[in-house]
Order: C-alpha cells, then structure tokens, then sequence
C-alpha cells in the first residue's frame, strides 16, 4: 500500500506513526537515519547485513545478543527488547512498558532472557527481569533496588547472574545473584553477593564456558576503558586474579569452543587473547587484534555492542554508520488522512 517507507539501517525500522483518528505520519525512503547497522563481521574485515523485516518503531539497535544456539538475535530498540529469528525472518516484541529496558542475556537452554530495567517494582526503581524468549507469559522480577544496575552474563548452568550495581562511592561492583530454578517460568531469587572487593570500579562481567572464570573490566571512571581481569568463580579470599589486556579494553567475550578470549580496544577493534587454564591459574597469551574492521562506538559507552557466534568463527556487531552523502540530510515527512478508511477499501 505504502511502497517508500524510509527505514533505519540499524535494525530496519520503519519510521511511521499513527494517530487513533486515522491520520498516518511516515518519513519517506528519501530519508534515512544515520545509525549503527548490525552486521556480521568476520576476522578479514567482511561485513554481511544481518537481515531483518521491517518493525513499527525506530531507534538504535543496541546490545545484540545471540541465542546459545545462534538462530536468534535479543536486542534493545527505543528501550524495549526483541527477538529476531534469522532464520524465519520474524520479530518478536518481548517488553511493551515505558521503562528502559536493556542488556539482554539468554539463559543456557535459549527458553527465557533475563534483562534489566527501570520498571518500578513495589519500592524498587531498578529491577532484573526474567522473561520467556517466545514472548509467552508476563515478565518474573527477580531483584530490585532504588540504585542503578545491569545485567551482563548468566552461569553456564544458568543458576546464577553477574550484574553490576551502584557502589557506595559512586563507583560500580560485579555481584552474584544465585537462582532457584525448580519452576524455570517463576524463578526465585537468592541473596546477592558481591564478586570481587577491589577499589576501582568493576563492570562487564562474563561467565567462562565452562563458569569456573568471570572476566571483568576494572576502571577508574575516567570514561577511557580499562583494563580486563580473570579471576576464579566461585570468588575465594587467596583466589588470583590475571590481567589479560592493556589499558582501554572493554566488553570481554569468551569464545564458546576455543581457549579464546575477546575484547573491544580503546580503538573500537576486537582483540583475541589465547589462553591456558588449569584449577589454580589462568595463563593469558599476549593480545592480538582479531579484525581489522572498528567497531561503532555508542553515545553511551557502556552500551555492549558485539557478541560472538557459537562457531567462533564472527560476531554480530554494530558497525560504522555507512556515508550515503556529503549533502545535509532533507527529511521528507508524508501525512495521509483517512488512512483507516483507506486500509478498509483496500483490505477483504
């Protein structure tokens, strides 16, 4: 019916909106919005689009995340998240509430995807949430707090969360929370604890395949990065702890059938990092860049946006915005009224 919908490439949104009355607003395919695509991309530098249909809202594509099987893509859009099948084609819309929801993780058996969120829960402002990734059933809470947090990583055995909170200094700490899954669709919460007991700040932490490890960047605040650690899981008093990058890094992603760890420098490249490990100590090699292909940087920072393949062999990114055109952008903005009348006519 309408043929030159603009959509963005981060995610292929299409960019229309419509009034209770029947008016309909859409942006023209003259228009696109510059933003991050999600793409593919390998250790040569290719890039493949990771197709998607169209879906009725528009924003950034952040946090991508695939299912342990990887046949599916979670991610955030305009604050709620989604499940793209890539081998059907199809978008389901897990969230539809105001909050700001991010950070997806999937549990071990691709079933549910626990997330963060700023949904009030009774006196709680922030929240972790469980959700089944079908879209069935109503969103489990299953831990809140009036300070910030997010969720960044589930243990292979899916009985506990990594995530990251608020400090006392204002600075942020990796803490545990310990599920019971007797009923996997209404889980149940345990006492949370805190990971490590450094004075810098600690974020992104992610279970190793085999959950014996927790990777983890340590920063002082200074908006530059910092530097990724290792250290034993469960955490214990005379436990090491192994510096495995330099200064800058970000995001570690264990590689799920190598002895492989990843990065993204302060470059915005990924790195890989081989390593030895045995039940007393993890021996890093020594950091090489994976791709020659940056990655794109977020207005936010913390925003994690690269996940790995269950082959090893790519990662779904958001990449560079592709330059279309040195001349300004010119939105072309279509109002059609009676639009439901029409779409009567039109329809059997």
């Amino acid at each position: 019916m309408i043929e030159d919908i603009a959509d963005s490439e981060g995610f292929w949104l299409g960019r229309v909106s419509f009034s209770r009355t029947g008016i309909l607003l859409y942006a023209s395919a003259a228009t696109r919005a510059e933003v991050a695509p999600v793409r593919w991309l390998d250790s040569t530098g290719q890039v493949q689009r990771v197709v998607s249909p169209s879906i009725s809202v528009s924003g950034q594509a952040e946090t991508p995340r695939l299912s342990p099987d990887g046949n599916r893509l979670a991610l955030t859009v305009a604050g709620d998240l989604y499940v793209h099948d890539l081998q059907r084609g199809t978008v389901t819309r897990l969230t539809f509430d105001a909050a700001l929801n991010r950070h997806p993780v999937w549990t071990p058996d691709g079933q549910h995807i626990v997330y963060g969120s700023d949904v009030p829960a009774s006196d709680d402002e922030f929240g972790i949430w469980w959700i089944r990734s079908d879209g069935s059933g109503q969103p489990e809470r299953l831990f809140g707090e009036r300070t910030p947090l997010q969720v960044f990583s589930i243990s292979p055995d899916g009985r506990t969360i990594a995530f990251v909170r608020t400090g006392k200094d204002k600075g942020f700490e990796i803490w545990t929370l310990p599920l019971d899954l007797n009923d996997p669709d209404h889980p149940k919460s345990g006492k949370p604890e805190p990971f490590t007991g450094e004075s810098l700040s600690q974020v992104d932490p992610a279970f190793s395949p085999d959950g014996r490890w927790i990777a983890y960047v340590s920063t002082n605040g200074a908006g530059n990065g910092g530097q990724i650690s290792v250290r034993p899981f469960p955490p214990a008093p005379s436990a090491g702890r192994w510096q495995v990058s330099e200064d800058g890094a970000k995001f570690p992603v264990w590689s799920r059938n190598r002895r492989e760890l990843f990065y993204v420098s302060s470059d915005n490249h990924i790195m890989v990092v081989r390593y030895t490990a045995n039940e007393h100590s993890f021996v890093p090699e020594k950091p090489r860049q994976w791709s020659p292909a940056p990655l794109f940087r977020p207005t936010n920072n913390a925003l994690w946006n690269l996940d790995i393949a269950p082959d090893g062999r790519r990662f779904v990114v958001l990449a560079p915005p592709e330059s279309r055109s040195a001349e300004p952008t010119t939105v072309h903005a279509t109002i059609l009224l009676n639009f439901f009348d029409e779409l009567r006519r039109r329809l059997p």
